[in-house]
């Protein structure tokens, strides 16, 4: 089993390729964290496969680029993005563990928590009084006290084992991708319609095959920003009014 590739003496290979091609191998044995942020929690010692690109796009809708938006608001995510996003998390947390496997985590983590069953007590007895109460206004708040019960019982594994676990499988850590920004997939994108190619040929380094597909898809996402800023941008000179553009974050 390999518990971590020396990146110095085993560069990983430039351009698009298989992650299993990148870390060295196809299975590893790497240290999980679990409750971290809690101190008195061990991290657990995991047996994990590397994950082809059809494996990873099957979990949902996954990306590995998380850029600054252009456009920000207060406005709170919306529940089902977040669920969805959660879901597509914990599928590809099952395909990438081994030994133990997802089950048997959740199955320790159920063994060990008395609050499990206490939230989901806690659950059905709101659902009784959501069938017997009648304002819609009270209704609603416990709806929205079942809503978060349920969220809680629906992910069960905790965030940082959760995230470190989609980030190896998806190889941030080990690629260049954090290394993208909007002007850096801007800028492809602008050599892409020039070259009539994809933003990808213009971009070098160490990258997985999935992260392919997601640099085109933001990259295009960019330009098509950019262009109906270029297009709005002499609209309103042709008027005579003044573009101050987009704030750069």
């Amino acid at each position: 089993m390999n518990e971590k590739i020396d990146v110095k003496l085993n560069p990983p290979p430039v351009g698009y390729n298989p992650i299993a091609a990148i870390r060295g191998a196809m299975f590893h044995e790497i240290c999980v964290p679990f409750n971290s942020h809690i101190g008195s929690n061990a991290p657990i010692w995991c047996y994990v496969t590397c994950l082809n690109m059809i494996q990873i796009k099957s979990c949902g809708d996954i990306s590995c680029l998380y850029l600054p938006q252009e456009d920000k608001t207060e406005k709170e995510p919306d529940i089902l993005d977040v669920i969805n996003r959660k879901n597509a998390q914990e599928e590809l947390v099952k395909l990438t563990l081994v030994r133990p496997s997802f089950d048997e985590i959740i199955g320790m983590v159920t063994e060990t928590n008395f609050l499990i069953s206490e939230k989901q007590k806690e659950l059905n007895e709101i659902n009784q009084k959501i069938k017997k109460v009648k304002p819609a206004k009270k209704k609603k708040e416990l709806q929205i006290q079942a809503d978060k019960i349920e969220y809680y019982l629906g992910f069960l594994l905790p965030d940082d084992t959760m995230s470190f676990l989609t980030a190896w499988a998806l190889g941030v850590e080990i690629t260049d991708i954090k290394k993208m920004s909007r002007d850096i997939l801007l800028d492809a994108a602008i050599m892409a319609v020039n070259g009539k190619d994809n933003p990808t040929d213009h971009i070098t380094g160490v990258f997985t095959d999935f992260q392919k597909e997601d640099i085109n898809k933001h990259a295009w996402f960019i330009y098509k920003q950019f262009a109906d800023d270029k297009k709005r941008e002499k609209n309103l000179k042709d008027s005579k009014y003044k573009w101050i553009g987009r704030k750069k974050t």
